[in-house]
């Protein structure tokens, strides 16, 4: 039972589809920067919801963490960007 269990865990991961989609993304310096911003602003976006709808906001808040990843999955840095142009935006829509 646990030889079973172990080899669940440490076998290696499938190829998804969305690899070639990444690949596609990272490529483009300019594509990749117009993504970045664009989830981004997504992510901004469900983060103040709980700010300006209260009741369906905060729901919809924790959804802020899912652009991030989409742009980590993306690259590293794109990943990093994305987090840091969250904050910045989100500071400055709060004032």
């Amino acid at each position: 039972m646990l030889e079973q269990f172990l080899n669940y865990w440490t076998k290696p991961l499938q190829k998804r589809e969305f690899t070639s989609l990444v690949a596609r993304l990272s490529g483009n310096q300019t594509i990749t920067l117009v993504t970045v911003a664009l989830l981004s602003t997504l992510a901004t976006l469900f983060q103040l919801a709980g700010g300006f709808m209260p009741g369906p906001g905060y729901l919809i808040s924790p959804l802020s963490t899912a652009p991030i990843v989409v742009a980590t999955l993306i690259s590293l840095r794109s990943g990093a960007i994305a987090y840091a142009l969250v904050i910045i935006i989100a500071a400055h829509s709060t004032e």
